[in-house]
């Protein structure tokens, strides 16, 4: 991958929108879920009870998991069979980087499945291309708003695919294209 488009260039798709209840956040990842690919890796954050293990709940249901998705953070990293494996880590409990390293969180990106890392900001340096998803509280307690920025040539080959899914699922906040820098705010 060409390092103006690795995940820490800040050259990324970004879409934002506004889901209304936990179930709009299943739902959202259940259709997500048609979008994904083997070796896909996904890092979800925001603050506890955001919505992240609902949102990874949904993925799971979206790729055929039939057991219960429950927050990995004591144990880490749960696997799940579906139509694709699901690898659904938390680094949640991890201090550093240097423990994230020495985990051997390369090893979670393997090509025959896809991978969830909850609190995940802290490994995007380890990936050449993902789907960040931030999650924070919306207006009222219920809804929460979304933030995806796509690092990569496949993501970005998808947005119109994750824009269609948040037109449908979600209230999109904005639906610019590019780079992130163009949309920050000093």
């Amino acid at each position: 991958m060409d390092e103006q488009d690795s995940p820490t260039s800040g050259n990324q798709t970004v879409l934002a929108a506004r889901l209304s209840s936990a179930d709009s956040m299943r739902a959202f990842g259940w259709r997500l879920a048609a979008l994904l690919r083997p070796g896909d890796v996904i890092l979800l954050s925001g603050k506890l009870g955001a919505g992240k293990t609902t949102l990874a709940q949904g993925i799971a249901a979206g790729l055929g998991v039939e057991e219960q998705v429950t927050s990995p953070t004591f144990v880490l990293l749960q696997e799940y069979e579906g139509r694709i494996p699901l690898r659904h880590a938390d680094l949640y409990r991890l201090e550093s980087t240097r423990e994230i390293a020495e985990l051997g969180i390369e090893e979670l990106f393997d090509q025959h499945w896809v991978t969830l890392i909850e609190w995940g900001l802290p490994a995007i340096e380890m990936v050449a291309a993902c789907l960040s998803i931030e999650i924070d509280y919306g207006a009222g307690m219920t809804g929460r708003e979304i933030r995806l920025r796509a690092f990569g040539g496949e993501w970005k080959e998808r947005r119109g695919a994750l824009e269609a899914i948040l037109v449908q699922y979600a209230q999109p906040l904005n639906t610019t294209i590019g780079d992130d820098t163009a949309n920050s705010r000093d």
